[in-house]
């Protein structure tokens, strides 16, 4: 892995996240790919909800299998089809979806939207997540 790390972070109503930052090796697939699987590792062996968030460096099914797609059977992303709409790389003119949010899979993302910046080469995603439930939309 390129940059990352991983912190608790305790909730208002004392419930407690995982939440990851990354930024994979934009160069190497294969290093791209063994550091999604030690993240994946770690978030299954985690015991609390986890969030992970940043710059993947690819886009879903854009190699046969990549570092992305690792996340899909065991959490959820906040776009599962990226359109040019969901694009945040080049921050100036994005037509590529390189940025992502994932989360436990008894969690939801109810809203994400990227912002219009040149203040980093990438467009920030913002979301809103929380646990599954009939009233979260």
């Amino acid at each position: 892995m390129k940059h990352g790390v991983f912190c608790t972070v305790v909730l208002r109503d004392g419930s407690e996240i995982r939440i990851g930052a990354v930024h994979l090796d934009p160069e190497d697939t294969a290093t791209r790919i063994g550091s999604a699987k030690a993240l994946l590792e770690h978030m299954n062996d985690a015991s609390l909800p986890v969030v992970l968030a940043g710059d993947f460096n690819c886009e879903p099914g854009a190699d046969a299998a990549t570092a992305l797609d690792l996340f899909s059977s065991t959490h959820r992303r906040h776009n599962r089809d990226p359109t040019v709409h969901e694009a945040t790389y080049p921050s100036s003119d994005p037509n590529l979806a390189l940025d992502w949010v994932i989360v436990s899979k008894d969690w939801v993302i109810a809203k994400n939207i990227k912002l219009p910046s040149t203040l980093s080469d990438h467009r920030p995603v913002i979301v809103q997540v929380g646990r599954e439930s009939p009233w979260f939309e």
